[in-house]
């Protein structure tokens, strides 16, 4: 070959195909803000740190094999398996060996999902209701994920047929897993106080005494507790927080560097490596 290797054009597309298959993949809709896709082909190095979401998570995995950390459970999971992550549950699902991991997921947004609830008879006071299950191996969940799915992408289904099917799919999870065995979030309310002061401060420097000061607590127990309740600590809690911010921002097509920085972090550089750390994908393949 001249100068050196030179690839064929077949040894290329492979090239491409590959990344292009193990690249997330996200939908979103604006006639359908309660819901958004995640879908991954080959997800063999894709490696999450544990992380968390606002809203409610379900995903189903459709090849490949995993291990799932969700709260306090750790399971090696598989083709068929459905996982489901509460708001706020911190949780890591990293594939194992050189497998061609791949998944479909759907994150909820909460106050539709506890609409949905109430109207089901599963909540009476307009609460969101917490799963106990993090993982089950209903075929006829998982079959329902990925025909839901099928039909949020299909870019010929009309919004009436998406909202439809997803109403449908959900109502199928609560009849199946019946929410609420967990108990009380609320119990603590000063750890509730320090969680909402974090959230609503996320974009600025928070500091501890000001977390300590809107829970009254002192710095050891808040630090002990917190990570107890929330599975992180304060400040990976606002690392988090702050990712969520910025998802919000980038689905309105802001830019990145813009983002970055009403967001709290130092640069864009900064966004880029936390958001890959805890999305598994740039900011760029999120927004786009």
């Amino acid at each position: 070959m001249e100068g050196g290797a030179r690839m064929t054009g077949t040894a290329a597309a492979a090239m491409h195909d590959a990344k292009d298959a193990s690249a997330p993949k996200f939908w979103r809709s604006d006639a359908l803000p309660f819901i958004e896709a995640r879908s991954i082909d080959d997800g063999r190095d894709v490696c999450y740190a544990k992380h968390s979401h606002e809203t409610f998570s379900i995903g189903a995995v459709s090849g490949g094999r995993s291990v799932y950390v969700n709260r306090h459970a750790r399971e090696w999971i598989g083709a068929g398996a459905v996982v489901m992550m509460n708001p706020d549950d911190v949780h890591a699902c990293n594939p194992i060996a050189d497998e061609r991991w791949s998944y479909r997921m759907l994150h909820v947004d909460v106050a539709w999902l506890t609409t949905l609830q109430h109207e089901l008879g599963f909540n009476e006071n307009h609460r969101f209701r917490a799963f106990a299950q993090t993982m089950t191996l209903d075929a006829a969940l998982f079959d329902g994920l990925n025909r839901l799915y099928a039909v949020l992408v299909d870019s010929d289904a009309d919004p009436l047929c998406k909202q439809s099917a997803a109403i449908t799919f959900f109502s199928d999870v609560h009849r199946k897993l019946n929410p609420a065995s967990l108990p009380d979030h609320d119990a603590s309310r000063q750890l509730a106080r320090a969680a909402e002061f974090i959230a609503e401060n996320c974009t600025r420097s928070v500091k501890l005494d000001d977390v300590c000061e809107a829970a009254e607590l002192s710095a050891s127990h808040l630090i002990r507790a917190f990570k107890e309740r929330y599975g992180m600590t304060p400040h990976a809690y606002l690392i988090n927080r702050r990712i969520q911010y910025s998802r919000a921002q980038l689905r309105r097509g802001r830019l990145i560097a813009d983002v970055a920085l009403d967001a709290g972090f130092a640069d864009q550089a900064h966004l880029q490596r936390t958001f890959k750390r805890l999305v598994a994908a740039t900011p760029g393949q999120y927004r786009s």
